[in-house]
């Protein structure tokens, strides 16, 4: 969380902790709407855009994609910006084509819910770090590390909660390690293409 730094919402500068620009209006905290959509906030490596609900399964949070696209490593995410929690990393690394590798850090909050083709397209990611798990509140994962060709030596655990899994793992063919879904209800239909599922 951060709080009390001044940062940049539609170009304007404000302390955060405090005010919140929200269609044109400065409102104070306490009379802050409880949905300020379209408020962004740029930190470290990400940029974070407050949605509304984005589908059935997810509610009101943060989103957070890359500002440079071609970048080979990437710090760590917010957990939650002035008390709203990190809800989607959607297609947060989609294109980068350069990324090799995250630092030792790199968590994905738990409550991320969406991770829709989080990192599709990461042709060069190679390895996890250990740090790195399926959030334990996602539920749609579809795409997640589609055409990531290079991955390997992964050992990941979906947990109960992800029920969607669609082309999770297209076209990851160089994966080497064990790939374990607990969702009792899981959709992945025929394309997790990997013979490490267990």
């Amino acid at each position: 969380m951060i709080n009390g730094e001044i940062i940049f919402v539609n170009h304007l500068a404000f302390n955060f902790n405090t005010y919140i620009k929200f269609k044109g209006e400065i409102f104070m905290k306490k009379d802050l709407l409880k949905e300020f959509i379209g408020a962004k906030y740029e930190y470290d490596d990400y940029i974070y855009t407050y949605v509304s609900t984005e589908n059935e399964y997810s509610d009101a949070g943060w989103r957070a994609v890359v500002k440079d696209k071609t970048k080979t490593t990437y710090g760590s995410l917010l957990h939650s910006i002035n008390e709203k929690p990190l809800t989607s990393i959607a297609q947060c690394f989609n294109g980068c084509t350069e990324l090799t590798s995250f630092s030792n850090n790199f968590v994905i909050p738990n409550t991320v819910i969406n991770c829709f083709s989080a990192f599709i397209n990461c042709s060069k990611l190679e390895t996890l770090p250990q740090s790195f798990q399926i959030p334990q509140n996602a539920i749609l994962c579809m795409s997640m590390f589609m055409n990531c060709s290079s991955l390997h030596d992964v050992n990941l655990i979906f947990p109960e909660s992800a029920i969607r899994l669609q082309q999770s793992f297209l076209n990851c063919t160089n994966l080497t390690e064990t790939i374990t879904i607990k969702a009792p209800q899981c959709i992945f239909f025929q394309h997790l293409m990997t013979q490490k599922i267990q």
